[in-house]
């Protein structure tokens, strides 16, 4: 039997987003800052450039919970809007998707914000099934249990009254009790966070009580990643769209300082400079692959496990394609003056 009242839907506790030690934010919060919850948004820029990193650090600071779905070519319109499962022989309860399950946490605990992660890996049918969440209509249809997940909309009041009771129900809700009319009353249900009177106020009809919750799609791909499909025209227009790059010189070598148990010393701020000489020259597109500030952490890491620079940049070699390898290790020689031909991980 089918149950389609037994709906299971993410404990909002596991939405809270991370503060990362050492993170340091980069130019584009301040442009998140501007452009949150007003539009969806596409961030366009290379693997280990921050985009993700950025968003949930924005999500952290301003305490809306983040919600992440990572893409891939095999994902499924179940994996978006929700599946059945089996919870007996001849029973079953349906698990919300991501996509309602943002509408479902917005709706709780008035805002949310949503990153799919390579959305260009998105197929054509995935990705209209993400269209009616990222325009006007801010909803999605489940044909499964025969509903329809919409964000909800403000609440006003339907006519001149007062507001005569504001009940806590859990830590994000309350509900509003507004008396109005002749002895007419009504109860809603809302987040906390978004009501604009509290209880005693008197109101007006058509006053707004209760703002919209908020909803932002936030999508990241790598243009030059594979398996990856076209965004169509619907799909692209619903969104903005930002470039974003590897984060300045400055800021990137103050997040590597900061990998060290104590303040670097000379030589470990000369190690650093020649990783970003080196990194800079992989970004270009000639090696097949472009060095992140993440990979240069790791670098980092691996020194101070081996206690030896010519280990750490031996672990480079695996993230570089076969051809591209000889090219890495001629520029590791250029750079830093490191025969890596002749070091090897099991001497």
């Amino acid at each position: 039997m089918i149950d389609n009242t037994d709906i299971r839907r993410i404990d909002t506790a596991q939405l809270t987003a991370r503060h990362f030690p050492g993170f340091q934010a980069t130019g584009i919060i301040p442009v998140l800052d501007k452009l949150a919850f007003k539009s969806p948004l596409i961030l366009k820029g290379p693997t280990g450039a921050g985009k993700t990193l950025n968003v949930e650090q924005w999500a952290a600071i301003n305490r809306v919970p983040f919600l992440r779905k990572s893409c891939t070519a095999d994902t499924s319109d179940r994996q978006l809007l929700g599946a059945h499962t089996l919870k007996s022989f001849d029973e079953s309860y349906f698990t919300l998707g991501v996509l309602p399950t943002a509408i479902d946490v917005a709706n709780e605990t008035g805002s949310c914000v949503l990153v799919l992660e390579e959305i260009n890996a998105l197929n054509e049918e995935a990705q209209k099934v993400v269209n009616s969440i990222a325009d006007y209509r801010r909803e999605v249809d489940l044909p499964h249990v025969g509903m329809v997940y919409r964000l909800a909309e403000a609440v006003v009041a339907p006519g001149d009254g007062k507001v005569i009771e504001m009940l806590e129900l859990d830590e994000h809700r309350t509900t509003l009790v507004l008396a109005y009319g002749d002895g007419q009353a009504h109860d809603w249900k809302v987040p906390k966070v978004l009501a604009r009177v509290k209880e005693g106020d008197t109101v007006k009809a058509g006053q707004v009580l209760v703002d919209r919750p908020r909803l932002w799609v936030v999508g990241t791909m790598n243009p030059g990643y594979g398996g990856t499909y076209d965004l169509n025209e619907d799909f692209r227009s619903r969104f903005k769209f930002i470039e974003v790059n590897f984060m300045e010189e400055a800021t990137e070598r103050n997040i590597l300082y900061k990998k060290f148990p104590s303040q670097a010393t000379a030589i470990e701020v000369k190690f650093v400079e020649k990783l970003q000489m080196l990194a800079k020259e992989t970004r270009g597109g000639k090696f097949g692959y472009g060095l992140s500030t993440r990979d240069l952490e790791q670098v980092v890491e691996d020194y101070l496990s081996f206690n030896s620079v010519p280990m750490a940049l031996k672990m480079l070699e695996g993230k570089f394609d076969a051809q591209y390898v000889s090219d890495l290790q001629g520029r590791v020689k250029s750079v830093l003056n490191i025969d890596l031909t002749v070091v090897s991980l099991w001497k």
